[in-house]
């Protein structure tokens, strides 16, 4: 959590563009959802006022219909551009701030560091937070606004109907993402290492080509390479089963819901 902290700190001269995000990724998730509620709605009106034998008013609703329709395309229209915008200014201003705060550090405090393993450090630990932002921050902020709207909502109607909802939220918002967290703490620690590793046996092979065929010891690095190729694609694959375990958890928990 101290370092959620501080990572959102370094977010602070971009908090407008991101909150602009977040609200538009708000509008088109109200607007999706509005739009299939009202529309399941208005067909089985208009069925009924038909078997009845009723006039009733459909401009109304199918002027909705057609608002909410609008609303999620420019919504994810303009969702999509701001949040990509925050996140490329993003980027670009932490790699400012790394190097200004590395620069001082060369040579002696980074001795101890090789090369390939800085180049891993570098290029890893700042690519990462592309995703932080897009796949955690934004879906984080706006599922929470969200269920809040929509569990106050359907409170009006029926509790049970809210409580029901709000335990599957549950299940699915935190039980099952802290289920996998879990499960997929070590390899993920594993698939770090294992790329850091990677990345500089690779930059080490190519640097230093010529000592290792004068020596005969190519073939030697080129096994370690492929080693450590393979063990970091079976950490993937651990991983990658565990996505595939959450999201059939995730589709159950919203079937079961529905």
């Amino acid at each position: 959590m101290k370092d959620l902290w501080r990572l959102l700190r370094l977010f602070r001269p971009y908090a407008g563009w991101m909150a602009l995000g977040i609200l538009l990724s708000f509008v088109t998730l109200v607007a999706n959802l509005t739009l299939m509620a009202v529309s399941g709605w208005f067909i089985a009106s208009m069925a009924i006022a038909g078997a009845a034998g009723v006039s009733m008013n459909y401009f109304t609703p199918a002027a909705l219909i057609r608002a909410c329709a609008i609303a999620r395309t420019l919504g994810r229209y303009g969702e999509r551009l701001i949040t990509h915008e925050a996140t490329l200014r993003l980027l670009s201003g932490l790699r400012v701030w790394f190097y200004e705060r590395l620069e001082p550090l060369a040579p002696a405090r980074l001795q101890l560091y090789r090369s390939g393993d800085l180049l891993s450090r570098i290029r890893a630990d700042i690519d990462t937070l592309d995703n932080f932002y897009l796949r955690t921050l934004v879906p984080t902020v706006t599922a929470a606004l969200a269920s809040l709207a929509f569990l106050l909502f359907l409170w009006r109607y029926d509790p049970t109907l809210a409580l029901i909802l709000l335990g599957f939220l549950l299940l699915g918002g935190i039980a099952v993402p802290w289920l996998v967290r879990c499960l997929g703490d070590i390899p993920g620690q594993r698939v770090v290492a294992l790329k850091s590793e990677l990345r500089t046996a690779s930059i080490d092979g190519v640097q230093g080509l010529a000592e290792l065929q004068a020596y005969g010891a190519a073939q030697a690095q080129a096994d370690h390479i492929n080693a450590l190729s393979h063990r970091l694609a079976r950490e993937q694959q651990r991983l990658s089963g565990l996505a595939g375990l959450s999201q059939g958890a995730l589709g159950l928990a919203a079937n079961l819901a529905l």
